[in-house]
Order: structure tokens, then C-alpha cells, then sequence
């Protein structure tokens, strides 16, 4: 056995989870503090997808899943430790301005405002969904 790689990993596994905890309080915190999912959730399944939420980058780490209540967000299980998933009711959106490669979403209670930048291409995809629920959104698709 070579005692040399099992010392590297137990170096690097604090590192690991301090920038888990780190990356969770800097861009999740606000999220889960609104939005924690307690519950199993029961709905369609998007799959993984690119978001940037408060200024930190989840690239291919978030799966997106939706029902008639709302969206839920949950992170890919090996980033999972600090970022519990949530679940983003659909009149919580309440602003969504569109350029020519990103999408802005605005969620929040009013109170506290989350930002949500999604590529144009994700939209596209997300928009089909979208529409079902628009009556329900607070915000122009």
C-alpha cells in the first residue's frame, strides 16, 4: 500500500470540505435559508444544467426538477455536504430579463432577492416548461 497517496488524501479531504462549506455560505446560504426542501420531492425531472447563483458558478451541478408548485434545485451528490435542497415556489419568481446569451432569474420573497443566471440555451429548453406555468410566475417569460 502506498502510504504516501493515503497522506495526500487525508491533507486534501479538510481542504475539500472547508471550500464545500466555504462555496455553500458565499452562493447556497441564501437559498436554503428561503427555500430548504425538507420533503422528498414528487415532479418532472429537467436533469443537470449551468447556473451561476449570487456570483458563483455550478457548472453541470444542478439538477432542476418542477411540479404544479414550483421548481426544486438540489446539488450534484459529491458537492451535496452544505448546499440542502430547495424548493423555489413559481409566484417567488419575480423578474426574468433575457440578453443574448444569458438569462437573469430574480427569486426571493421580496425581502431578500436571490440572482439566477442561466445560458440562453438552458432557457430555451426551460422556457417549454415555462409556459405551462405562467399564470404563476410573477414575472414576464
Amino acid at each position: 500500500m502506498n502510504y504516501t497517496a493515503i497522506i495526500i488524501l487525508f491533507a486534501l479531504l479538510p481542504l475539500w470540505i472547508i471550500s464545500l462549506y466555504l462555496f455553500s455560505r458565499a452562493a447556497w446560504s441564501k437559498l436554503s435559508n428561503n427555500y430548504r426542501s425538507i420533503d422528498n420531492f414528487y415532479g418532472s425531472n429537467f436533469g443537470k444544467f449551468n447556473a451561476r447563483i449570487n456570483d458563483l458558478n455550478y457548472s453541470s451541478r444542478l439538477y432542476l426538477q418542477y411540479n404544479d408548485e414550483g421548481i426544486h434545485l438540489s446539488v450534484v451528490k459529491r458537492y451535496r455536504p452544505f448546499h440542502p435542497p430547495v424548493f423555489i415556489p413559481w409566484n417567488d419568481i419575480h423578474e426574468v430579463n433575457k440578453t443574448e446569451e444569458k438569462v437573469h432569474i430574480i427569486v426571493g420573497n421580496h425581502l431578500e432577492n436571490t440572482p439566477i443566471e442561466i445560458s440562453m440555451t438552458t432557457f430555451k429548453k426551460l422556457e417549454e416548461t415555462l409556459i405551462q406555468y405562467t399564470e404563476k410566475v410573477n414575472a414576464d417569460l
